[in-house]
């Protein structure tokens, strides 16, 4: 389970999804759920269950999961599916590819988005991580005997 306690939402990118508006205002309600269910994965934004359970565990119908996954808003399959690679852009450069997703030969189901923000956050947040080699100091520095700077002597 994730310790993550949200996620972005921003409602331009829902209002100004192609994908996601050819859906059914029901699906379209059927997929927050799901994005719950992804960000509660313990592979974040990724399912490796069959389609039934992850209707069941959202409490929608097949057929609106369905639908989601033939407007190509849930992506992935029940077997066989293939990878999720991305290939990251720099100042209009196309990056090594790197597989986000590797679909394996069960049921595999995710969200792009959210794999691919959790690849950019990983990426971004990584030098800034307290490493070994970037550890605060222990204690405060010395101050010389007279006291901090300015003090009176």
């Amino acid at each position: 389970m994730s310790d993550r306690p949200a996620f972005q939402f921003y409602p331009k990118d829902w209002r100004n999804n192609a994908k996601l508006r050819r859906c059914s205002p029901a699906a379209r309600g059927v997929w927050v759920d799901l994005l719950c269910l992804l960000h509660d994965s313990d592979e974040y934004g990724v399912l490796r269950w069959p389609l039934k359970e992850i209707a069941q565990a959202a409490g929608a119908s097949m057929a609106h999961v369905r639908e989601l996954v033939d407007k190509g808003v849930l992506k992935g399959a029940e077997r066989r599916g293939e990878d999720y690679i991305h290939t990251p852009r720099h100042a209009g450069k196309a990056g090594e590819p790197v597989t986000l997703v590797p679909a394996g030969d069960g049921p595999c189901w995710y969200s792009s988005r959210f794999v691919k923000d959790e690849w950019l956050r990983q990426r971004r947040g990584a030098g800034t991580r307290f490493d070994s080699e970037n550890q605060p100091p222990l204690r405060s520095p010395n101050l010389s005997q007279s006291g901090p700077p300015n003090a009176p002597p």
